[in-house]
């Protein structure tokens, strides 16, 4: 188990080799409402020699994208694509169509987020060379450190579209993976290594360990359904403006002959319940003017004389 954990982890390292950003792109194509980068060139993870050539890489009258591990004159090449602009904390998902759980030993197909090689999120699916190993992992980088790294095994239905998730959100990051409505399995990440987005982007690559031709000599594509992102939205308190109504009445004090004046103010905001309540008592010496015989408020009813009469209620705010 050691040896295996070591060799991922050494895989990861050379997974992480170059970024995609600075790799070559003279292409960009239109997927789930996107616009991708296509990678081209000779560049990291594997090393592997990247295709953009429109039948390797395309998106077919379904909406799907097709990402291929080619044989060209003798030369195998994988195939990237990589949105250009950072999407920020939420959720996001990545449909798949295709038999992700049983691909050739060296292939490897990445779901993730990248930043450079200490900022990324990864989902994907590979045994690294070994066909006895797990088929999918989740790790956040650096995969080395314990616990930015899980290796599970999935067995999947392939009549089924595989939904993978990844919910990144400021404290945590959910991986998830389902079909057809079912958690197949899920691994929340709570380590040191999350990170505030903004010079991240979303990333989907199949290519070969190592730059290694597949165990059985044959090309390989992977189609992905749809991309779909939702952003990440806090908890917060929501205050609306509140409504007043007020109530005016003249009564006659026993022990007085001056009328007095009671003013009844009663403040409810909704949805948050904050509601306020009191009740001031003037006296009337005239008129046209008005003397306040008391301001304090409490938290409770007195009643030094029938005339005078506080009521002050607070209840709390509710957080959503």
């Amino acid at each position: 188990m050691k040896k295996f954990l070591l060799t991922t982890f050494m895989l990861g390292a050379l997974f992480l080799q170059t970024a995609p950003a600075m790799a070559g792109s003279s292409r960009t194509i239109s997927f789930s409402g996107y616009n991708w980068n296509v990678k081209n060139g000779n560049f990291g993870p594997g090393p592997n020699w990247w295709t953009d050539a429109p039948g390797d890489v395309y998106v077919d009258g379904s909406g799907a994208l097709h990402l291929s591990i080619i044989n060209h004159n003798g030369t195998w090449y994988s195939s990237e694509v990589y949105l250009p602009n950072s999407l920020g904390y939420g959720t996001y998902t990545f449909t798949t169509n295709s038999n992700v759980d049983s691909f050739d030993p060296n292939l490897v197909l990445g779901l993730f987020m990248y930043q450079d090689d200490t900022h990324e999120i990864d989902t994907e699916y590979s045994r690294w060379g070994d066909p006895a190993a797990p088929n999918l992992g989740y790790s956040v980088q650096p995969a080395g450190i314990k616990g930015n790294n899980y290796q599970l095994n999935v067995q999947l239905d392939h009549s089924l579209p595989v939904v993978n998730e990844i919910d990144w959100q400021p404290d945590k990051i959910i991986f998830r993976v389902s079909q057809n409505g079912s958690i197949i399995r899920e691994w929340t990440y709570t380590g040191s290594n999350n990170f505030v987005p903004g010079q991240e982007f979303a990333d989907m690559n199949f290519w070969m360990m190592n730059g290694l031709a597949p165990t059985n000599g044959q090309n390989a594509e992977v189609t992905v359904k749809s991309f779909n992102f939702s952003p990440y939205s806090a908890s917060a308190v929501t205050v609306s403006a509140p409504t007043t109504s007020t109530s005016t009445s003249t009564s006659t004090s026993s022990s007085s002959s001056s009328p007095t004046t009671s003013t009844s103010t009663t403040i409810t905001t909704s949805p948050t319940t904050f509601t306020t309540t009191f009740t001031t008592t003037f006296t009337t010496t005239s008129s046209t003017s008005y003397k306040t015989t008391s301001r304090k408020f409490l938290k409770s009813t007195i009643t030094p004389r029938k005339t005078h009469k506080i009521n002050y209620l607070k209840k709390g705010v509710r957080v959503r």
